[in-house]
């Protein structure tokens, strides 16, 4: 079994996949918590045991980070209750899956290169347009299979795209 750990600036999502990639159960937990290890993996075993998932057939842990200040927390969580170093994603570790264009700074965060690898994995095709509505929204254009660049939209962008659609959704009824 693997445990994946999507960490992002609202929220934690642990999500426990069979070897053969399915998911079998997956969880949301504020990021803005304070944890330890110990706490984060009392919090993570009641809610397996609640899915009915044996935490300790984890055979793997990879951890997709945007908060780099709690990534300590989950390399100690692999270490003490796993016996098992994390995988950090990251563009270093991901054996040049992403091509950049020329004169590209490489830089992209994990949450962004995981998409990235998803789209490519699940769809054969080679131009993207990956859109990414976190608590901030990315854009990401990738062009014969070629990252090309993206940006970043702050999340008061997506607080006011939320208050003009609910504003309009409402004259509507």
């Amino acid at each position: 079994m693997i445990l994946g750990f999507d960490i992002g600036n609202t929220h934690i999502v642990p999500i426990f996949y069979s070897n053969e990639g399915e998911i079998l159960a997956s969880f949301r937990i504020p990021t803005n918590l304070t944890y330890t290890e110990d706490t984060f993996f009392a919090v993570l075993k009641t809610l397996a045991e609640n899915s009915k998932i044996d935490i300790y057939r984890t055979q793997s842990i990879i951890v997709s980070s945007v908060v780099p200040h709690i990534n300590e927390i989950f390399y100690y969580l692999g270490k003490k209750y796993f016996k098992l170093t994390p995988k950090f994603i990251s563009l270093e570790n991901t054996k040049n899956e992403i091509i950049f264009s020329e004169n590209f700074e490489r830089g992209l965060g994990a949450d962004r290169i995981c998409d990235i690898l998803a789209l490519k994995k699940t769809y054969k095709k080679n131009e993207f347009v990956v859109i990414d509505f976190g608590t901030a929204t990315t854009f990401d254009v990738i062009k014969d299979s070629v990252y090309c660049g993206g940006c970043i939209l702050h999340y008061a962008f997506n607080k006011c795209v939320i208050y003009k659609y609910s504003k309009i959704a409402k004259s509507f009824i």
